[in-house]
């Protein structure tokens, strides 16, 4: 009997675990994206590396899911994502080229690779919630890097690209929040 119990619960928390720790995990985030802390990037290549692989994590992520997302929601969700991350990534390589001639990176980091390809194994049943909570991550981390840059990286058309590029970065945020976690 006690067997039987230890295995009932132990299969209880394999299958609910996960769903625990998303429900935590979105309940942490900060409630406006104005709470979010900027990031300490003041450096011009740093920015122009990071933006362009979070830009392009944003956009393979969000075509994922307008094949893969259950909710009708989320498959807008992740149009305007497609549309607001083309746009950007065109301002971002012209602001880049105008600063410097800064080079952006062909491939996504590693951490944006291995995301995508968790999204890209991910089952139906769980795909938008985990698409949504990267999603919500995901903007966290621009919204940092682009705040972050915005107040303190040199005098440019890189700053004034992240300037101009930060309020539908937070609204990107506020929308992801709205979506179910």
């Amino acid at each position: 009997m006690r067997k039987s119990l230890l295995i009932a619960c132990l299969l209880t928390t394999a299958v609910f675990a996960p769903s625990i720790a998303l429900a935590q995990a979105s309940s942490s985030y900060p409630s406006s994206a104005e709470q979010i802390q900027p990031a300490a990037v003041s450096d011009p290549q740093e920015f122009t590396t990071k933006a362009a692989s979070a830009g392009s994590f944003e956009i393979q992520s969000s075509q994922l899911a307008l094949t893969k997302a259950q909710s009708a929601d989320i498959k807008t969700f992740a149009q305007m994502m497609i549309d607001d991350h083309t746009k950007a990534a065109g301002g971002l390589k012209t602001a880049a080229a105008a600063q410097g001639n800064l080079s952006l990176p062909a491939d996504l980091d590693a951490d944006s690779a291995a995301k995508l390809k968790t999204l890209q194994s991910t089952g139906a049943a769980n795909f938008d919630r985990l698409y949504v909570q990267m999603q919500t991550d995901a903007h966290v981390d621009a919204v940092a890097l682009f705040s972050g840059f915005a107040q303190n990286g040199p005098s440019g058309p890189l700053k004034d690209f992240a300037a101009q590029t930060l309020p539908t970065l937070q609204m990107h945020y506020q929308h992801a929040l709205s979506l179910p976690h």
